[in-house]
């Protein structure tokens, strides 16, 4: 048996979406807002690097996608907080 098989069994459809959310949070509470969209880029680079690794090992492992998930989530909420923001600072004549 493949090493990630037991993950395979607790990850279902239903439920994939709020792990994802729950691993969202996770990382803001550890590490806070991304500094910048490049750090970002960095930090889902690294989780699909850690997805690619166990595919080359032939045992894909399904929490590093959840992580590609999540990360990519979490860039592109703060990327749209970061647009309003500066659609409210135009209106304002910031």
């Amino acid at each position: 048996m493949k090493r990630y098989t037991n993950k395979c069994l607790s990850i279902y459809p239903e439920t994939i979406d709020e792990e994802i959310r729950m691993e969202q949070s996770r990382g803001v509470k550890k590490f806070g807002k991304y500094h910048s969209m490049h750090e970002a880029w960095a930090v889902i680079g690294e989780e699909l690097d850690e997805f690619w690794n166990s595919v080359k090992e032939d045992d894909s492992d399904p929490i590093e996608l959840l992580h590609v998930c999540a990360t990519a989530r979490r860039a592109c909420i703060e990327l749209c907080e970061i647009a309003r923001t500066e659609m409210e600072n135009i209106k304002r004549g910031e």
